[in-house]
């Protein structure tokens, strides 16, 4: 079984949490605060939970310095749910504002990367058959040398904002791409009173962020703040509007009561039953922050851990290759590709072995991607870092010594050497692979074994076997070997300490229960 402690999780999301968080959150589970019930298990209206609720959301708004003009919503939905839920509820306080049926309104969106793409699409669907028209102000494709690909934040002269939009989406920091905002959003380029929406899903708790410049600020809580199921909403209070009085007036689509910002304002958040467990981690999560410096030390742990990646990728010669252009480059997803798709599957199998986990780019993308939130240390990027320098994918080179061939057991054996200088070690399946070319032989014929890793590195010596037939080696070969290269399968027999038993216990007896002994196992 593998350590915690012997794996980095740079997963996209959900990703890694601190320990300590998990720790607490798992005796919690079992019996919160004494009850001898799990958090999970108590009722949502309850006090006990009314009370965890209400710090988690007080230590959200000392994180985000949210202003008294802004409340904040635990919902549920996750970024894609905010996709809906912002355009409806915006429309519906634009319609009171304008309440007459034939108004008309355009909804903003900056595109940037896959998620706002995806958020402009879904405003395009809600908003199919009604007098508002969905205008993309901003599209990095068009910037890119593709023509589309999303690899920077178009230049601010570009954009092209409505005359009045009823909002203006953008997404902070683009995961699938590794597109960020440099520092915060243009805000001086905005149109005069436009709603601006933030979803903030990847990159909330990095960096600080102006509360008071936004209409509504969202995320998923499942890379910094936590784990999926909990959305976290800020929104301005006067958007918290009656919604079924905005659609009497005409022309916006019907907020379902789920999706309603005021119904879930006037209940605390208690609507409907919240994501108990989901709050309760997000509470211990906001705890572990604020006891370690809050947003401005998170901010610059950020800051150094991508500083660290992005230096290895330019000073790589060429083997890595970023996507982004160096301006909008993300702190929190560090993502380039490799020169081909054979060192990109070398590269994946090396930093797996050194422990370090889910590497791979998204799949709309590829390449490589290591996603550095909060809960990822910067020990944690320095292993990452120093494995980079030392490129996972390098070449290595084989040297047998003492070579002799062995008619009798139909094999060639010799001492092997590895070396292996960028690299931490070479596996023995890659080895059989390399030892099969040179010889001609079928990888199923060859064998390695015993090998050790030379003081400092780069260098690892074992024994190798190369057989004239996989006949021959499942003749010769020692059986657990050949379970090892799954060329037997492995017998399922009593344990040592069970035959043991079993054969004290036929000295007991006489006849035909010593067989019966002998064979049976305790008494039930």
């Amino acid at each position: 079984m593998t350590n915690r402690e012997d794996v980095v999780n740079f997963a996209a999301g959900p990703t890694t949490l601190p320990t300590v968080v998990l720790e607490k959150a798992a005796q919690g589970l079992l019996n919160y605060n004494g009850l001898g019930m799990g958090v999970a298990e108590i009722s949502h209206r309850s006090k006990e939970f009314k009370a965890v609720s209400e710090k988690t959301v007080n230590d959200y708004k000392t994180l985000m310095n949210v202003p008294d003009t802004h409340e904040v919503l635990l919902m549920q939905g996750g970024g894609m749910g905010a996709f809906s839920t912002v355009v409806l509820n915006l429309l519906a306080a634009w319609r009171l504002k304008n309440p007459h049926s034939e108004a008309k309104t355009t909804l903003d969106y900056i595109v940037t990367g896959s998620w706002s793409n995806k958020a402009a699409g879904e405003a395009k669907r809600l908003t199919e058959g009604t007098n508002i028209s969905v205008n993309v102000a901003a599209d990095a494709r068009k910037h890119s040398e593709d023509g589309k690909s999303f690899s920077n934040i178009p230049p601010v002269s570009e954009w092209k904002y409505s005359a009045d939009p009823a909002l203006v989406y953008y997404c902070d920091n683009e995961t699938v791409n590794g597109v960020e905002f440099d520092k915060s959003f243009p805000y001086d380029s905005l149109p005069p009173n436009a709603n601006l929406v933030a979803d903030v899903s990847s990159n909330m708790l990095s960096r600080k962020i102006d509360v008071s410049k936004h209409a509504i600020v969202y995320g998923g809580a499942q890379k910094n703040a936590g784990i999926a199921g909990l959305t976290l909403v800020i929104v301005r209070k006067d958007l918290l509007v009656d919604t079924d009085a905005a659609h009497k007036l005409g022309g916006i689509p019907q907020v379902p009561h789920l999706c309603d910002y005021k119904r879930h304002a006037d209940n605390e958040s208690m609507y409907n039953t919240p994501p108990m467990f989901a709050i309760y981690v997000s509470g211990l999560t906001f705890e572990h922050l604020l006891s370690h410096g809050g947003v401005d030390e998170y901010s610059r742990r950020s800051d150094n851990k991508s500083q660290k990646l992005y230096q290895v990728i330019d000073n790589s010669n060429g083997l890595y290759t970023p996507k982004v252009a160096p301006e909008s480059r993300s702190r929190m997803n560090v993502v380039f590709t490799l020169p081909d798709e054979e060192t990109e599957k070398r590269f994946i199998s090396g930093t797996d072995k050194a422990g370090l986990k889910n590497l791979k780019g998204h799949r709309s993308v590829g390449g490589i991607r290591a996603s550095l939130y909060n809960g990822v240390t910067e020990e944690d990027t320095d292993k990452l870092a120093n494995v980079y320098a030392k490129d996972p994918t390098g070449a290595i080179t084989l040297r047998t010594r003492k070579f002799t061939a062995n008619p009798l057991l139909q094999r060639r054996q010799f001492v092997l050497d590895v070396l292996h200088p960028t690299r931490p070690n070479v596996s023995k399946a890659e080895l059989r692979e390399n030892l099969a070319q040179m010889y001609k032989a079928e990888v199923d014929a060859v064998a390695v074994f015993g090998f050790r890793t030379h003081f400092g590195g780069g260098k690892s010596t074992g024994f190798g076997l190369v057989y004239d037939s996989p006949a021959a080696a499942k003749q010769f070969e020692p059986k657990y070997r050949l379970v090892r290269f799954g060329l037997a399968e492995k017998v399922q027999k009593p344990s040592r300490k069970l035959r043991k038993e079993r054969k004290n216990k036929s000295k007991k007896v006489r006849g035909t229960a010593k067989n019966k002994a002998a064979s049976s196992d305790k008494k039930k």
